[in-house]
């Protein structure tokens, strides 16, 4: 599988040109589009030491819930890899968590975590804390209660930016998932599992430029 060169610096278009795969059995056209991928995993309250993400497509089963992923959940077609004939451009991550956690549990998720991007053969391309990670666009804004002395925080891990992504490139070039090439991505708790008062979901997103048929 081939996909021929793009105009632009570091592996991304600047015009979004059409782009060829040769790998199907004739020339198969392709259109770069600012689409991520993205997949969501549940932590459930008794708390595991380990979440993997793309693991599970659409219309398949949350590994710690009983969700059926739909749209909301991921964009992933296949498990583990991207449906012929799409590929990927990859520009970075953000790591988000569900924005209604306590301020307890998400310093448990995010602050004690390991985040581990695989690829190409289940190497890995990157392993580093998972609080480095932007959450990127996140809510932010008011809280309001008619209880008194109570107390109220709001936390996000960087600024709620588009642009606000763990960037990810080597050397100049970025990164490229061929269909079929297997990737995934995982967070770890190496000091034992976090004991979430509420089940919380995590959503991790790959962000860059999809190729999809034409």
């Amino acid at each position: 599988m081939e996909m021929q060169p793009l105009p632009g610096s570091g592996g991304f278009s600047q015009q979004y040109p059409v782009a060829v795969s040769s790998g199907m059995p004739r020339p198969t056209y392709l259109r770069p589009l600012q689409q991520p991928l993205f997949d969501t995993e549940t932590m459930p309250v008794a708390g595991r030491t380990e979440l993997t993400f793309f693991q599970r497509a659409l219309s398949q089963t949350m590994a710690f819930a009983a969700t059926v992923k739909s749209a909301a959940e991921t964009n992933l077609n296949q498990s583990g890899a991207l449906a012929q004939p799409q590929q990927f451009l990859i520009a970075g991550f953000t790591v988000e968590v569900e924005s209604a956690v306590s301020k307890a549990d998400w310093d448990l998720l995010y602050t004690t975590s390991v985040f581990t991007f695989t690829f190409s053969g289940n190497r890995t391309y990157l392993s580093i804390p998972t609080s480095q990670v932007p959450q990127g666009v996140v809510p932010t804004g008011f809280a309001a209660t008619t209880v008194g002395a109570t107390t109220i925080a709001s936390v996000a891990n960087g600024t709620g930016l588009v642009n606000n992504i763990y960037k990810m490139t080597v050397g100049k070039n970025a990164l490229q998932i061929m269909p079929t090439e297997n990737f995934g991505a995982r967070l770890n708790w190496p000091n034992g599992a976090p004991n979430v008062a509420v089940a919380t979901r995590m959503r991790c997103f790959i962000r860059g430029l999809l190729f999809n048929s034409i």
